[in-house]
């Protein structure tokens, strides 16, 4: 217990020798056999120290045993180093502390439903008291498992690239075992395989692969829709801005998960995080029934008058408080994650404005001046303008009102008007993608569509002043009055009203027929007035306001389609095509994106970096 410290010190000065990588010093430590001195340290009970102080100084050694491996191919070296340990030893303790870090995190169950029931109790109490949050992920017992496992395959990964697989491998323990058979061996590396992903990076001009512990907080909190979201925008124009683009917007994804993490941790709004995607559900299916009661429950123009059986109205009306709880606890979640995430990251587009601002500044005075860029410049701001910009941010983000349309008709429905209702299974919009392409259609090209819808009015402004002076005796009726036109404000509310509803434009709305006059100069100024406004109003602006709509929807199809072929056919990470993965790749191109260039697993493994400790 004594020199507990000092060893530790010792192991980590080691490490720090040899990481880098250096390959002398890998060499130099490797000949002095520190292997069965490692071995010594995993072996040995130690009963005079802690548990804590045992997978401490268990973990200093296998990282630097793993630090003997890193930047190193000299097969030498790494087969007297294999020669020197008894990896059944590491196998052991590997199990041993997989087996206890299961029990302590219920991943030990046998999965049948009785047990997940329990589990999902346990996590319901556990939420309501101290929250789901995701504990230290580098202080517990699995850590050390997965340094191990990681050790095991990283030499499984040197063996098949220096021998092949089907040459004799010279990478075995003290005892002759392979790593193979060690793995073998294992009663828990297939369950540890599972927490362990891989990428590969460029260093010196050779291509490594690195292992690592996948941490849990970036898979709980990686939300779908940020996936789709990030795989809809990314750029897609060549292979070198394609990753360039998909690590810039990991960024915002890994502090999106840290927000996700804190609602976690957060006790009660764990339970609303972890449960809002089934609460969501159940509010949909819930406005359907209730849009259902009103269906068949309102034969009268009073909009009061529900007609239901005194006890089916208490449920209707217990549907529309449960429809309320909903749709708070939804908004409470909301609130908590979307809206916070927007403005963080809003509050650093901002930053970087005034960034770039300060750079264009420098520029345009020749650059005599360096930039004046304020460090602390959000935090220099005066308080009524951060609320100021908080709100701007807030009113103009569109999904703010999406959800606020759902919260607010609950509310009126049910201290209001039942009718209120109907607006709720609009919900279905964002359960398929097909859905939000249809609404996108018309939002993306709004300014488009707004300016077309000017020129629509002016034109229609114009056909209404020719024929309120010189046709509106067309509407005369048999009362002695114009109908329709009797002023210009009716007469271009028919216009817009009848003429653009009606399959022959204005002629399908006049009384008198068309040759009542006589074929004189006003009849024939008559007949083009008509045929002129078909032509331009029913087939040229109305085609474009249309045009504008397919033609949008249609690139979005397209849009898709090239992502879902791109995403498909080809490798998000080293851009080569599946034809060269199914050729010559023994798993082909699944087994490659999956496993191999996993996309995600890079933006785990950014995760992993800024989770790990500095030493």
């Amino acid at each position: 217990r004594g020199t507990f410290e000092l060893v530790l010190q010792l192991l980590a000065t080691m490490t720090e020798a040899i990481q880098g990588p250096c390959f002398n010093n890998q060499e130099f430590f490797v000949s002095q056999n520190v292997g069965e001195s490692l071995t010594a340290l995993m072996k040995t009970d130690y009963a005079d120290l802690s548990g804590e102080q045992r997978w401490t100084l268990r973990q200093a050694a296998m990282t630097l045993m793993l630090s003997l491996l890193e930047g190193h191919m000299e097969t030498g070296m790494i087969s007297t180093l294999m020669q020197s340990l008894d990896m059944k030893e590491f196998v052991a303790v590997m199990d041993d502390q997989w087996l206890s870090w299961a029990k302590e995190n219920g991943e030990d169950h046998d999965g049948s439903l009785l047990t997940e029931s329990i589990e999902l109790f346990k996590d319901i109490i556990k939420g309501m008291f101290v929250g789901l949050g995701t504990k230290d992920e580098f202080g517990d017992t699995l850590n050390l498992s997965c340094s191990i496992f990681i050790f095991l395959k990283s030499l499984l990964d040197m063996e098949t690239l220096c021998f092949g697989d089907g040459e004799e491998s010279t990478f075995v323990d003290r005892d002759g075992l392979t790593v193979t058979e060690l793995f073998r061996s294992s009663a828990s590396y297939r369950r540890l395989s599972k927490k362990i992903s891989t990428i590969e990076i460029a260093r010196h001009g050779k291509l490594e692969r690195a292992y690592f512990r996948v941490p849990k907080v970036a898979k709980n909190n990686l939300q779908k829709e940020s996936r789709d979201r990030l795989l809809q925008n990314v750029d897609r124009g060549g292979d070198g801005p394609r990753v360039a683009d998909f690590f810039e917007r990991c960024f915002n994804l890994l502090r999106e998960i840290e927000f996700y993490e804190d609602m976690r941790r957060t006790r009660g709004l764990s339970l609303v995080y972890k449960f809002a995607p089934i609460l969501d559900n159940v509010s949909l299916l819930l406005s359907f029934v209730m849009c259902l009661f009103l269906l068949f429950a309102v034969d009268s123009y009073n909009r009061t008058d529900i007609h239901l059986p005194p006890d089916l109205y208490k449920h209707f009306d217990g549907l529309g408080i449960f429809q309320i709880v909903l749709q708070c606890l939804l908004f409470v979640n909301f609130f908590f994650g979307p809206v916070r995430i927007h403005l963080a990251e809003s509050w650093q587009n901002w930053v970087e404005n005034q960034n770039k601002d300060a750079v264009q500044e420098s520029r345009e005075t020749l650059s005599i001046e360096p930039p004046q860029i304020d460090p602390k410049a959000l935090e220099n701001l005066p308080f009524f303008l951060k609320v100021f910009w908080t709100i701007f941010f807030l009113v103009t983000w569109s999904p703010l009102y999406q959800r606020g349309v759902f919260l607010s008709t609950a509310f009126l429905g049910y201290y209001v008007q039942p009718l209120f209702y109907c607006f709720q299974p609009l919900q279905i919009v964002g359960k398929s993608e097909q859905l939000i392409n249809v609404v996108t259609s018309v939002t993306r090209n709004v300014k488009a569509l707004l300016l077309t819808g000017c020129l629509l009015l002016v034109v229609v402004f114009i056909y209404t002043i020719i024929m309120y002076y010189y046709y509106h005796q067309y509407f005369y009726t048999d009362t002695g009055e114009y109908g329709d036109c009797t002023n210009l404000l009716r007469c271009l509310c028919t216009t817009l009203v009848n003429g653009l509803k009606s399959d022959g434009g204005m002629a399908d709305h006049l009384t008198t027929p068309l040759g009542g006059k006589g074929l004189n100069a006003h009849w024939y100024g008559h007949l083009l007035w008509i045929f002129m406004f078909f032509i331009m109003i029913k087939i040229i602006l109305l085609k474009l306001v249309f045009g504008i709509i397919l033609d949008t929807f249609g690139e979005l199809r397209e849009q898709r389609d090239f992502i879902v072929e791109d995403q498909e056919t080809k490798c998000f990470i080293c851009g080569l095509p599946q034809a060269d993965f199914d050729r010559v790749s023994p798993g082909g191109f699944e087994q490659h994106v999956e496993y191999e260039h996993q996309m995600w697993d890079y933006l785990f493994f950014m995760q992993y970096v800024s989770m790990k400790p500095s030493d």
